[in-house]
């Protein structure tokens, strides 16, 4: 069976060798991930595939030159850019400090899934091409992966110098194909232009690989397309050849290479009559400042709070009674600054999945958000009047709520982030570091894949308020988690919030409590059973 193989990852939607980049493309389905690592002038191993990070960085660092400390203050998404979105920024340049660092390999080694195939090239200097192989598989070995690890090196030199230090692991070259015929490898790295003629026949070449893996029954072909990602008609080509025994691409995602697929929803929320045996609205809590419904999308609409506000206190006793009060709402978890709530999917979501929704919000800012979440506890009863007792509400429907929970969200104004909670205490949430622009937008699409206990979350087509495309034109991923404490099978959510939050220059005064208005305007799931 051909695999496919990960190229630094999903290096078409994120930093390239970077995890989000690794966890990724594991989500998205690749069979293994192909990896560079180069060694620092302190003797640390991490993933490059340039000595000169450049193209990455925009610096004129070099990786056998720096020690890994200096390699950490490098931003190494700075030039990343998704197809045909110049102006994109994984990170805010205006926020000092937010960066992606380099990779090494043994943090990469502790994240990564153990039902993934890797193929690690070492790229040594040709002065220490011995001790850097060795350090390679000791680390590999400590790791307990060398079973389902091949070693990709430029030749059949360095090819028996890894044989010699690990005599059992699978080897292939990237610049000796000779040594494949010969049989001095397992396997070969060549392009996809090579191996097939006008005709789609195999070529010369083709047919010699061929010859050699039948009668050796060696790996095979590792198979370089001629584009970065794979076209679904290349990939079935590849996979009817059992000589081929992978194919790289940038992007596991393109339609039709990832096989299998059940709808497990498709709806746009059409008319106002909820169909409560596919989903259920509901709310995070019970005010009056919150309507949702049902009209040609699930809206969340968010009235302006004109209630009172507690008077500056006077006395030490007024002020004592005010911090007691605050603590109260904190505890009950409803406090009448809060509202929001959205939508959940009735049916369990069992096994791995794909989930996707377009949404549009009228205001970001601080203390406003909106989400795609998924959790372990299921929606509850369908809501279909605002709530008005602490009956009615229900954390499931409460952005960041109802733990443990993985979701994709925008981030007030801050950007596109991965949010995630290992446990059941609300205060326990974490969040990835904002992505992107989140103040320009007012729409866009977000994704949720998981596979196994590994989620990884997307957004793109961002649009402004008049609805002009902002970018990015193709999915970015924003982060991507481990999250073993999700049951097998999970429920959906689509919800909005605002809060009342403390200003960071004077926790005693407050930000404006906005109003606001969000509309998710359709939600996909898709089931790999």
């Amino acid at each position: 069976m051909t695999l496919l193989i990960a190229r630094r990852g999903a290096a078409r939607h994120a930093p390239e060798n970077s995890l989000v980049a690794l966890l990724s493309a594991y989500t998205a389905g690749a069979d293994g991930l192909a990896i560079e690592v180069r060694r620092t002038v302190d003797g640390q191993l991490v993933l490059a595939a340039d000595d000169d990070l450049s193209r990455l960085t925009g610096t004129t660092m070099k990786v056998s030159t720096s020690t890994l400390a200096d390699l950490l203050a490098l931003d190494m998404s700075e030039t990343f850019r998704p197809p045909a979105s110049p102006d994109f920024h994984y990170y805010d340049p205006s926020v000092i400090g937010r960066k992606l660092r380099i990779a090494t390999l043994h943090s990469v080694l502790t994240e990564l899934p153990h039902d993934v195939d890797l193929v690690v090239a070492p790229l040594p200097p040709e002065d220490a091409a011995d001790v850097m192989i060795g350090e390679v598989v000791s680390l590999l070995a400590l790791h307990r992966v060398l079973d389902r690890v091949v070693l990709c090196v430029e030749t059949a030199a360095l090819a028996a110098k890894a044989r010699a230090i690990a005599p059992e692991t699978r080897v292939i070259t990237f610049a000796d194909e000779a040594a494949y015929l010969n049989g001095n490898v397992d396997g070969t790295v060549t392009s996809l232009d090579e191996l097939f003629d006008a005709d789609g026949g195999l070529s010369t070449r083709a047919q010699a690989f061929k010859a050699a893996f039948e009668h050796e029954g060696r790996l095979g072909v590792l198979v370089q397309p001629s584009v970065p990602t794979l076209p679904a008609s290349d990939w079935a080509k590849l996979a009817a050849h059992a000589w081929i025994w992978g194919a790289l691409t940038d992007s596991p995602q393109e339609p039709g290479v990832r096989p299998g697929g059940l709808t497990h929803l498709d709806t746009r929320f059409a008319g106002t009559q909820v169909d409560t045996t596919q989903i259920a609205l509901g709310y995070a809590k019970a005010n009056r400042f919150a309507w949702i419904r049902q009209q040609d999308g699930v809206h969340i609409d968010i009235a302006p709070y004109d209630d009172p506000f507690p008077a500056a206190p006077t006395t030490p006793e007024e002020a004592r009674l005010q911090r007691l009060e605050n603590r109260l709402m904190y505890a009950a978890k409803d406090w009448p600054y809060y509202s929001g709530g959205g939508l959940g999917t009735v049916v369990g979501i069992r096994g791995d999945f794909v989930a996707e929704t377009q949404y549009h919000v009228e205001a970001v800012g601080q203390a406003t958000t909106l989400e795609m979440a998924a959790t372990n506890v299921d929606p509850g009863a369908h809501q279909a009047t605002p709530a008005t007792t602490f009956r009615q509400k229900d954390s499931f429907y409460d952005p960041h709520g109802a733990p443990p929970y993985v979701g994709v969200e925008h981030d007030e104004d801050d950007g596109y982030r991965i949010n995630w909670n290992l446990g059941v205490e609300y205060d326990s949430n974490q969040y990835g570091k904002p992505v992107g622009d989140g103040r320009s937008p007012r729409g866009a699409r977000l994704r949720l894949e998981r596979r196994g206990s590994v989620f990884t979350a997307y957004y793109r087509e961002g649009v402004d308020a008049m609805d002009n495309p902002l970018g990015p034109s193709d999915w970015v991923a924003v982060g991507a988690i481990r999250n073993e404490s999700m049951n097998p099978t999970v429920f959906l959510r689509c919800a909005g919030k605002r809060w009342r939050q403390e200003r960071e220059d004077d926790p005693d005064r407050y930000m404006p409590i906005l109003a606001n208005r969000f509309l998710f305007k359709s939600l996909k799931v898709s089931r790999f059973p």
